[in-house]
């Protein structure tokens, strides 16, 4: 087989962009599938911000909210990936630590993607659109990247694969916007910001069986030495955008941000994935799904890389000035980024979380030790009756009552009015019983003593 330049491919790419399906209207985007994971283990401290855009970035193109993971239990990754069977056209975003052979993690264990294909292809996947974020950490040379294309071509799958660099290579500078996740992010926030536009930097790989007739594309640099007949490119074309709907109640999966929606065409979803379960008595169970990784604590999951922006989980959740910055700014969008799960904290950090919000707001006097009990339940009932009412069915710790909260931070809870000191009522009572104790003691009545006088026999009455 000769190799195919990579400038070929490329121009594959772009040439391929109404193949896609996406650009023919909702009906031809009824088969796509979503799903975003970012996992901060091994240093990927960017994954966490970087999957949320990257989320926005494909729900823009494509009208409809992908499946959303960040951090998750290896378990709940897996089968999400798994509940993906069916699905047609499939976009999968993933950044985080990769192995050494390009095999992707969650939760530290490998995902075996390659193993799901053929599973996948079985049960109808004809597509797969892969961006990976291969420079997530801060080492400055990109991560290794994964080669599916003999596993591809076996299964009969369309594959595009898109990263930041090539294996080795030095990262492109995140503060220029240079990584795909920062192009990504671009797209998210601007209204129609076309995929090819957008991804055509990025494409690593390409077909020649589709080369013929096209000869207006830009040429670059070849990347790839050698591409496999079989492993073709398509891209998704960009949406109209169209106005933004109203907010509504927070869904398991859903991810949405005001203006960033599509036009007509609709993602098909798979299956609602479950929320990610505790392997631990006491953890929340928030709508996006969110897990843990074990060791890692508070740091791990920082996800504010850009102080200035005021945008989507990389405002830190403890950060109150940007969020109300941001509610004050744009009101409509901090309530979407809110439902979203944007600013939800940690896993591990979450009751912390919320008593520092209640106490804040002087609805929790307590020490803030991590413990949900019932005094922490009665300060969330105290706010709720301060902010005017709206208290869910369930006072539990989870992110569904830490996003209530937070939507509604400027309420302020009456101070609780001191009683009398009950050491007062005690001593009183005490002198009373004394004082009754003593009245035996008292000294006799000081009446006259009836007493016999002289003669008093004698014509006397005795009474």
């Amino acid at each position: 087989m000769q190799p195919v330049p990579y400038s070929l491919a490329r121009r594959a790419a772009l040439a391929l962009i109404a193949a896609a399906g996406l650009g023919c209207g909702a009906a031809a985007a009824q088969d796509w599938h979503g799903l975003a994971v970012g996992d901060t283990g091994g240093g990927a401290a960017r994954a966490f911000a970087d999957a949320y855009y990257a989320a926005e970035a494909i729900r823009s193109w494509s009208g409809a909210a992908p499946v959303l993971l960040r951090n998750a239990a290896h378990k709940d990754a897996a089968e999400a990936l798994d509940g993906l069977q069916g699905a047609v056209r499939l976009v999968l975003y993933y950044a985080g630590p990769v192995q050494p052979d390009g095999g992707l993690l969650a939760d530290g264990r490998g995902l075996a993607l390659a193993d799901r294909l053929e599973p996948l292809a079985a049960a109808g996947l004809s597509h797969l659109l892969l961006l990976v974020e291969n420079c997530a950490g801060t080492e400055g040379e990109a991560a290794a990247l994964p080669d599916l294309s003999v596993e591809a071509a076996k299964a009969g799958v369309t594959l595009t694969l898109a990263a930041s660099a090539a294996a080795g290579e030095a990262c492109p500078a995140a503060a220029a916007g240079g990584r795909l996740s920062d192009a990504m992010k671009t797209a998210a926030k601007a209204q129609g910001a076309a995929a090819a536009d957008i991804l055509q930097a990025f494409v690593r790989n390409g077909s020649g069986e589709v080369l013929a007739g096209l000869g207006s594309a830009k040429a670059v640099p070849a990347r790839r030495a050698q591409v496999p007949v079989a492993d073709t490119v398509r891209l998704m074309p960009a949406r109209a955008p169209v106005p933004a709907r109203p907010v509504a109640a927070v869904q398991p999966v859903s991810v949405p941000a005001n203006g960033l929606l599509g036009g007509s065409a609709a993602l098909a979803l798979p299956a609602p994935q479950s929320a990610a379960r505790p392997r631990a008595e006491g953890l929340p169970q928030p709508s996006v799904i969110v897990g843990v990784i074990e060791g890692a604590d508070g740091a791990d999951f920082a996800a504010a890389q850009d102080p200035a922006d005021l945008q989507g989980s990389e405002i830190a959740y403890d950060n109150l000035a940007a969020r109300q910055r941001l509610r004050s700014g744009d009101p409509d969008l901090f309530a979407s980024l809110v439902a979203a799960g944007a600013f939800d904290p940690p896993a591990p950090l979450l009751t912390q979380a919320l008593q520092s919000e209640l106490a804040r707001m002087g609805c929790y006097t307590s020490r803030i030790d991590g413990d949900w009990g019932r005094g922490s339940q009665a300060a969330a009932r105290r706010y709720f009756e301060a902010a005017g009412g709206g208290s869910p069915a369930s006072l539990e710790a989870t992110a569904e009552l830490f996003r209530l909260i937070i939507s509604r931070d400027d309420a302020e809870c009456t101070r609780p009015v001191a009683a009398a000191p009950r050491a007062n009522a005690n001593s009183g009572g005490s002198r009373q019983t004394q004082a009754r104790r003593a009245a035996p003691a008292q000294a006799p009545s000081s009446q006259p003593a009836q007493t016999i006088t002289p003669g008093s026999a004698l014509g006397g009455v005795f009474r």
